[in-house]
């Protein structure tokens, strides 16, 4: 018989159905707790602890999970990002290795 360690208690448990709705991406390690809706195109940060429901559109993390952003807010913030990089979309493949190479490595080629 399995037993809660810390209360000796052998009925105890907790049990739930956990809704994840369409296009959403959950991070490394993410705990979900039971009876939890995940809306569409959400976002759950590594290591989040969701306790409560999370809207469509947002981007959650944190122990508890608390919405950081919305969806669109954060593909901005990447975008932004993103041009600061000296390859874009339209880089050919080969090209596009290249730059990724030189950027990401440039501190271990001898």
């Amino acid at each position: 018989m399995l037993r809660n360690s810390g209360l000796d208690i052998p009925w105890l448990d907790k049990v739930g159905k956990i809704d994840i709705k369409d296009n959403v991406f959950i991070g490394n390690s993410a705990i979900i707790l039971p009876n939890i809706t995940i809306g569409p195109n959400a976002i759950i940060g590594a290591g989040s602890i969701v306790t409560k429901n999370v809207p469509s559109n947002t981007v959650v993390a944190g122990n508890p999970a608390k919405v950081i952003c919305s969806l669109d807010e954060y593909i901005k913030k990447i975008d932004a990002k993103s041009n600061l990089y000296t390859w874009n979309a339209n880089t050919p493949q080969n090209q596009l290795i290249q730059a990724r190479i030189k950027h990401f490595w440039k501190y271990f080629r001898g």
